[in-house]
This record gives structure tokens, sequence and C-alpha cells, in this order.
């Protein structure tokens, strides 16, 4: 059975304010909307490339973003892979354990074949 894939990458949904700080609000509500979009529209899952980011966030700010893209309920069906690189790979786990601890089916990777596969992979029951 085919998968669909949608990619993300970082360009596509970080915003800065005016005064270049990272907007976090329409950054957030930009990501939400589009993998909520990718997901409940065509059935991907998707895959969210963040390793061109060159914003590192906060941990509270990681939190929120995890919380907020929890709440979507589309996100519990489909998966979501968070392709991060290396050394942003503790506050990446970070965003996944909240994540997951709200019902969010996502994973971190720092591997883009790794995250294909496990987005291919078939949930076992």
């Amino acid at each position: 059975m085919p998968t669909n894939i949608k990619i993300i990458q970082t360009q596509d949904f970080i915003r800065a304010a005016p005064d270049g700080a990272l907007d976090l609000t329409a950054s957030r509500d930009l990501l939400k909307d589009l993998v909520t979009k990718s997901v409940t529209a065509g059935k991907y899952h998707v895959l969210v490339d963040t390793r061109g980011a060159e914003v590192r966030l906060s941990i509270p700010n990681i939190f929120e973003l995890g919380v907020a893209l929890a709440a979507e309920p589309a996100l519990a069906r489909q998966k979501v892979a968070i392709l991060v690189p290396p050394e942003a790979k503790a506050n990446a786990e970070f965003f996944e354990t909240v994540g997951i601890n709200r019902g969010a089916n996502l994973r971190v990777f720092t591997d883009f074949e790794t995250a294909i596969k496990w987005l291919i992979m078939k949930e076992q029951p």
C-alpha cells in the first residue's frame, strides 16, 4: 500500500518579527496549519525538516510548540517525523515527549533515511 509523505522545510513556517526576532506565534500557527492541512486533506504523513533552521528555540518555546501541535486531532492518526541536526537532538526529544504525552504520533530523527523508513512502516497493532 503506497504512503504519501509531505515534506515541510523550515523556511516554510519560520517567521520573524520586523526586528528580526523569531515570531513564535506566527511560526507556530503556520506550522500547525501546514501540518494539519497535509494530514487531513490527503492522508499524508509529514516530515518536518528543521536541519536548515538558524533559529534555536528556548525550552518554554519548544514546550509551547509541542502542546500546540499535539492539540490537533489529526496528529494522533497520521505520523509526523521531525528531522533535526544532531546538535539539536536533545531539545527535539523534549519536543517529541511533549507531543507524544498529548497523543501526537510523532518522532524525532537525525537521519533522513531512518525518518522516511519510520513514516512508511506499517504500525503494528
